[in-house]
């Protein structure tokens, strides 16, 4: 009886040693394989406080004369900003009031249009110089901070790789066409 303890002793020892050295081996050893994030659901913060937004940053001239715009699209309003010089000295700003379903519509049509697509790291260059006689255009998804930012411009580039021309022309349509004309007419700016 002693004797067949013994050994099922001995036999669970050498498991559990064989157990650990195997846990450690995994441990210790490197992964070839690459964790793919699933694709985010932009509809999904139809029914949070997420803002989505596009600023157009107009071409590198004098203070007084360089101009910017902000379009802010969230479940509650869609909103304009027209800004002159580079401290974003804020001209004009209208809103517009929006609903739930409304936000979730426009980020699904910002979902088929890639607004996620390509990598959008914190260590990305910034736009800020680049395409200097052109304009820069940055997409950001907010949600209390950055969830996603990524840039544009009109001379190529940066680190937005969804449908630039019909992402922009998706939030201009955001704002009433006669309100979007009045506001950017006198602006030194190309917002397409």
């Amino acid at each position: 009886m002693k004797a067949i303890r013994s050994i099922i002793f001995l036999l669970v020892c050498v498991g559990l040693i064989w157990l650990f050295i195997l846990l450690l081996a995994n441990a210790f050893r490197g992964s070839n394989t690459t964790t793919t994030q699933p694709a985010e659901d932009l509809a999904s913060y139809a029914a949070t406080d997420a803002v989505t937004e596009m600023y157009v940053d107009g071409p590198i001239i004098v203070n007084q004369d360089h101009n910017a715009i902000r379009i802010s699209v969230s479940r509650t309003e869609s909103k304009i900003e027209t800004m002159i010089g580079y401290d974003g000295q804020v001209l004009e700003s209208r809103s517009y009031p929006n609903t739930a379903e409304s936000y979730k519509s426009f980020l699904a049509a910002l979902d088929v249009l890639g607004f996620t697509n390509g990598s959008v790291k914190n260590n990305d260059p910034l736009e800020a110089g680049t395409c200097p006689t052109g304009s820069r255009y940055v997409f950001r998804l907010m949600n209390g901070s950055d969830v996603r930012r990524s840039w544009t411009t009109s001379c190529g580039g940066g680190n937005y790789q969804g449908r630039g021309a019909q992402t922009r022309a998706l939030f201009n349509r955001q704002i009433p066409v006669k309100d979007y004309s009045e506001v950017t007419r006198s602006l030194n700016i190309n917002t397409l």
